[in-house]
């Protein structure tokens, strides 16, 4: 994400000021700004009112308070369903990690964490984004209607249905 990396808005979402520190410290360096709240409900609020800044992505743990990790992922879906959420997740517990992704998780992370996975991941996670919605059909990100002067074309048939 060259340019823009610098500038980000980054939610941590965990109970445990050790790894608030830990997490805000790391992504810091890696030219994420953090918002730090220690529980799931306060989180979604941030998500869903954008109060604190806006927010490019979230990251969260099993430690955090509140509702459940998938039930929060899952949310996150619901009320902004393009922001990646990486998880953080215990080390060999494959069925947390399958039913993250299935909630709507972007990414997920066993512990213990790698700080270079954690930023690739978080990297990755956000250049997708940005890629699907290179992707997304035209007609989705140009406006309805076109005004007739904005219709441009040089076949002949599109002459002729002009000329009509």
């Amino acid at each position: 994400m060259g340019s823009n990396r610098e500038g980000r808005n980054i939610l941590i979402v965990e109970s445990d000021p050790n790894q608030q520190r830990y997490f805000a410290a790391l992504l810091g360096r890696g030219g994420w700004r953090t918002t730090v709240v220690d529980n799931t409900d306060d989180g979604l609020h941030l998500i869903d009112t954008d109060e604190a800044a806006p927010i490019d992505a979230v990251l969260t743990s099993h430690s955090a308070g509140g509702r459940p990790i998938s039930k929060f992922a899952s949310e996150i879906r619901h009320y902004r369903p393009m922001l990646p959420t990486v998880c953080i997740t215990e080390l060999g517990n494959v069925d947390d990690a399958v039913r993250l992704m299935h909630a709507g998780a972007t990414d997920f992370i066993q512990r213990p964490i790698i700080a270079d996975r954690l930023l690739e991941s978080l990297e990755r996670s956000s250049q997708a984004d940005a890629a699907k919605d290179e992707l997304r059909p035209l007609t989705e990100k140009l406006r309805a209607n076109l005004a007739f002067d904005e219709i441009v074309g040089s076949s002949p048939n599109f002459r002729s249905v002009l000329a009509i």
